[in-house]
């Protein structure tokens, strides 16, 4: 059955894509502890590179795809990679496997082109489940309503930024808006607090200095400049403008809303007419974006869906929509996989490996992975 089942999605992947490619299974940590933060040791296979880099057993194919598609690629035109390889995750839970295969395709067009196609990503990647027999569940989300929404409410800068970022962590969502509600008491940022009235260069150098004394050594990831830009950031929350109860209070009942999609748009809407939020325009547009794409979805396939502007995947690389597959007969191995849209890692990465003409401005990136063996489970 898993061999069905692969056949099935290497099938949709070709739709999508122009050639199958064959990413190194090891691959620079930096990026992964850039977008997930110190909760990615727990998660991936870390390893030290001869030149003290950091580096990993490759717990996704989306990144690795992303550089192979940068360095070999036709960046004239449109155009699409598959791959179907392994991906290695730790896990502290016997029930999810840290070895498993992953098929899939990532798209790379201009944004306008990427956002005509988001509906046939998914589409592809819900057939190949069919195909094997799997009628999964479809959980709908979009990186770009949440963050419209955060904007609409008009939170002072530091706690917008505060609120986007903790989006993709699980329960990060709830814990900045319970600080932001409820600030702490001074003394629980005091090392932020006294950085936040030094130089850059001379906080920069405390951090160092305190790393030093406690022996702990930096491998990939933030710099110590990036550290000292954290606490600095959280020290002069403290002072900063408090953000408004009623707009937390309203994003928290948004993004908490989860329901059939066309039901969510509404509820949504609805919501959006609360006076906490000031500009709603641009949400409005961006909830009709997705309401636009999920009818593209349905059209003739009619899946069991749910939409929340709360919802997210992963390791923080969507900035646009984003899907989950799931059969829920599984358990705690539901997912079957899913995907979206990303078009800032693409531009991260291309930026990392030197820019140049294979970093075109205005492009943008999605695709979709699933898992043959739980699909294989599935259909038993």
């Amino acid at each position: 059955m898993t061999h069905d089942a692969a056949q099935a999605i290497r099938d949709a992947a070709s739709a999508l894509a122009t050639r199958w490619i064959d990413p190194p299974v090891l691959q620079p940590a930096g990026l992964y502890l850039e977008l997930a933060g110190e909760d990615i040791r727990a998660r991936a296979y870390m390893l030290a590179g001869d030149d003290d880099a950091a580096f990993c057993l490759r717990p996704d194919m989306t990144a690795p795809a992303v550089r192979e598609a940068l360095r070999d690629g036709d960046w004239t035109k449109p155009f699409g990679v598959a791959y179907d390889g392994l991906v290695f995750r730790r896990q502290v839970d016997g029930a999810k496997e840290s070895e498993f295969r992953q098929i899939g395709a990532e798209v790379f067009a201009s944004a306008a082109e990427i956002a005509r196609r988001e509906a046939d990503v998914t589409v592809a990647a819900l057939d190949a489940c069919r195909v094997a027999g799997v009628e999964p569940r479809v959980r709908l989300g979009d990186v770009g309503v949440f963050e419209a929404l955060v904007e609409a409410c008009a939170l002072p800068e530091s706690w917008s930024r505060r609120v986007k970022r903790a989006f993709s962590r699980p329960g990060g969502l709830a814990t900045v808006l319970r600080e932001a509600a409820s600030p702490p008491a001074p003394e629980e940022s005091v090392l932020g607090e006294a950085l936040a009235a030094l130089p850059d260069d001379r906080a920069e150098a405390v951090v160092e200095e305190l790393l030093a004394d406690a022996r702990i050594v930096l491998v990939g990831g933030r710099t110590i400049g990036e550290i000292a830009a954290r606490l600095r950031e959280k020290g002069r929350s403290l002072h900063a403008p408090r953000a408004d109860a009623d707009a937390l209070k309203l994003i928290a009942d948004m993004t908490a809303i989860e329901a059939a999609p066309d039901v969510a748009f509404d509820a949504l809407r609805t919501a959006a007419k609360n006076t906490a939020m000031k500009a709603p325009a641009p949400f409005l547009a961006a909830l009709d974006r997705a309401a636009a794409r999920w009818t593209a979805v349905a059209r003739d396939r009619k899946p069991d869906a749910t939409f929340s502007a709360g919802f997210g995947r992963g390791l923080a690389y969507y900035d646009g929509f984003v899907f989950e597959l799931e059969a829920p007969t599984l358990g705690a191995r539901a997912s079957l996989g899913g995907g979206g849209r990303y078009d800032g890692l693409l531009h991260r990465i291309a930026a990392s490996q030197g820019g140049g003409p294979k970093s075109p401005a205005g492009w943008g990136a999605a695709g979709f992975a699933l898992r043959p063996a739980r699909i294989a489970e599935a259909v038993r």
